[in-house]
């Protein structure tokens, strides 16, 4: 299997090999990016993901093929031009002066920055995320009126921290905030009433854009019995319960999905 073959879902994707003793050559690594070919060394054992001079390479299980490998995403000047909408000389001086941090490409002057250090700029920076915001940050939409537990769990899960949190205060509202937030996990606090919020997981559960929306429920100490129905619920919490705990379970099973930085 050649890296080429479908495993680059973007034009930004890159595979980068070393070559330890007793490699033999015979692997090419496809530059989707620029459109061009650079020979790597293959070796029988298994594929030994690459570093590049600024301390990129990781350690990942040595195989046969490319599963295990981590596919590292990367971009050219131009391409963090279109995010940031600055000119690519801009980006370039951004790069040689240590600002933005990357690597070149061997034998050219070419530049290239890895996914993980153009987020961490562009944070840095205060620069919106633009096209990298869905993939970068997850996106937590809180359906409650409980202010005290609203605060408290912003302050646990900052933006610093690749999170974004949007509050609604009833089921209408978070449908229409849903629709265009596309959150990655959607917390019902039940006691904005409890026929309201199981109306709301039911609805989620309903629709495919949300089947795979993780839906976590916040049930009320009040003495009623309330049954969740696991087919609409991932998780629940019972009131009264440490904010530090549930987004603690929050990176965990959003951080299972994307990558966050």
């Amino acid at each position: 299997m050649e890296p080429g073959d479908g495993v680059f879902g973007r034009c930004c994707a890159r595979i980068l090999l070393t070559p330890p003793p007793g490699f033999q050559s015979g692997l090419r690594g496809v530059d989707d990016a620029v459109g061009s070919t650079t020979k790597f060394p293959r070796h029988k054992g298994g594929w030994v993901p690459l570093l590049m001079s600024c301390g990129l390479a990781r350690t990942v299980p040595d195989t046969n093929d490319l599963h295990g490998v981590q596919v590292m995403k990367v971009f050219t000047t131009g391409q963090v031009a279109k995010i940031c909408k600055v000119a690519p000389r801009t980006v370039s001086k951004w790069f040689d002066s240590g600002r933005l941090k990357g690597y070149r490409i061997p034998g050219s002057q070419d530049r290239r920055i890895p996914r993980e250090y153009l987020i961490k700029f562009l944070k840095e920076h205060g620069m919106p995320l633009g096209d990298l915001e869905d993939e970068a940050m997850a996106k937590v939409l809180l359906v409650g009126q409980d202010q005290v537990l609203i605060e408290n769990l912003k302050k646990h899960l900052p933006v610093e921290k690749s999170f974004k949190i949007q509050v609604a205060a009833s089921g209408f509202e978070a449908g229409i905030q849903a629709e265009s937030f596309h959150p990655d996990c959607i917390v019902v606090d039940y006691s904005i009433g409890r026929i309201d919020a199981q109306q709301i997981c039911q609805n989620l559960r309903r629709n495919p854009e949300y089947a795979e929306t993780i839906v976590i429920a916040l049930l009320p100490d009040d003495g009623s019995q309330i049954t969740v129905d696991r087919a609409h619920v991932n998780e629940s919490f019972k009131k009264p319960f440490d904010v530090a705990l549930l987004a603690e379970r929050l990176r965990t099973l959003i951080g299972a999905r994307k990558e966050l930085v």
